[in-house]
């Protein structure tokens, strides 16, 4: 095999996980890439757009900005009742009983509104600054709050204050999922409840639409990752289900 077809081969195979939602594994690939080729320019040319398109994601989550900008999420579903997650998750939180959750990543806040109307107070937290402030401007009048809180400072902070925790299509986006996991836990009572939705490999693969530039999933999630992040966990359930666009994800539960 020449030096180009190596390049090449390689590449494909990078470009292939930065497509398919795992950023964090095709920066890792190419730091470890055969010392034959680390110094071609195409190989070097993507490490650098990776790295600072990694660097413009952890300057969102620890700061809520990027380039010095504020990026808020205010899209607020007009289709709810057609959400397949939101209303399974829905239905667990009320015949649960639930009456305290996080839900973190909250952007607009829509998820705590809603549920507000069956008597569950929510507190949204989200790294934007912006995006909380104008998700409580939104909710005035229920039972949502919300604060601008990074998941890793969540459990230091609010010290098993809540019922149960919501994180749906956060970990894929967060740099240390495990960390955040065990801040969520430390957050959650003993014997709440953690509810988690995840793209799933084969959604990734289906929706593999994405630029470098516009991808902001770091990790995707395996039916071994999966096991290895919560396979101890109690009373735990994990489904596949198909969300209203198709797609498949995963649905995760368990108890603190």
């Amino acid at each position: 095999m020449t030096k180009k077809q190596l390049t090449k081969t390689y590449l494909d195979l990078v470009n292939y996980m930065i497509d398919h939602g795992e950023l964090m594994k095709a920066y890792t690939y190419l730091r470890n890439i055969p010392s034959y080729i680390e110094d071609e320019k195409e190989v070097l040319n993507t490490v650098g757009k990776i790295q600072t398109h990694l660097v413009k994601l952890k300057e969102f989550q620890n700061h809520g900005t990027v380039d010095g900008k504020f990026r808020g999420g205010y899209i607020v579903p007009d289709n709810i009742e057609e959400l397949v997650a939101y209303q399974y998750l829905k239905k667990l939180v009320v015949d649960k009983g639930l009456k305290y959750l996080v839900d973190v990543g909250c952007f607009s806040g829509w998820i705590g509104r809603d549920l507000s109307r069956y008597g569950v107070k929510v507190l949204g937290i989200d790294v934007s600054p912006v995006t909380s402030l104008m998700a409580q401007l939104k909710s005035t009048g229920t039972l949502a709050k919300f604060e601008r809180l990074p998941v890793q400072q969540l459990g230091f902070t609010h010290t098993k204050q809540f019922d149960g925790a919501i994180l749906f299509d956060v970990l894929e986006h967060v740099f240390e999922p495990e960390t955040a996991i065990k801040s969520v836990e430390l957050a959650v009572k003993d014997g709440g409840w953690v509810f988690i939705n995840l793209p799933h490999p084969q959604g990734e693969e289906d929706s593999s639409k994405h630029k470098l530039g516009d991808h902001e999933h770091l990790y995707a999630f395996s039916k071994t990752t999966v096991e290895k992040l919560f396979g101890k966990k109690k009373e735990l359930k994990v489904e596949i289900i198909e969300n209203e666009g198709g797609h498949i994800n995963w649905f995760i539960q368990y108890a603190n």
